[in-house]
């Protein structure tokens, strides 16, 4: 609940953070940019550039409980539970533009990439398989 929060891997000492609405439950990294899927707050992006000062550069918030994202080339998927899926290009990351958001897959716990594909884990469907991605 503390946002995004960047830790030094050998002394273990925290080298800065970021307050964050929402709970994060998962971070990628890209580049300089951290994409987080903030919980109720959905998709939060920071610039890491320096990380001892990380800066909150854009967001969209989603419906339903945003758990999890994946990235594959300029584009981030995100589950939010009750909301189903939301597509984002990220080719400009302060300004990510939504591309879709599928509802008819129910409750959505997990999504990944794979080969193009979007692999969706929901809790009623089970494994859903989209194209999505040009």
């Amino acid at each position: 609940q503390r946002g995004l929060a960047i830790f030094d891997r050998n002394s273990e000492a925290l080298i800065g953070e970021c307050d964050l609405p929402g709970e994060a439950q998962k971070v990628k990294l890209v580049g300089n940019y951290a994409y987080l899927a903030c919980r109720q707050s959905g998709l939060q992006i920071v610039n890491v550039t320096n990380p001892a000062a990380p800066v909150k550069v854009g967001s969209y918030d989603t419906s339903g409980y945003a758990t999890n994202l994946d990235i594959w080339n300029n584009y981030l998927v995100m589950s939010s539970g009750g909301g189903g899926i939301y597509l984002f290009d990220i080719t400009n990351p302060i300004n990510p533009v939504l591309k879709d958001n599928i509802t008819s897959c129910g409750y959505v716990n997990n999504v990944k990439f794979y080969d193009g594909k979007v692999l969706v884990a929901g809790r009623d469907q089970g494994l859903l398989i989209y194209n999505l991605v040009p």
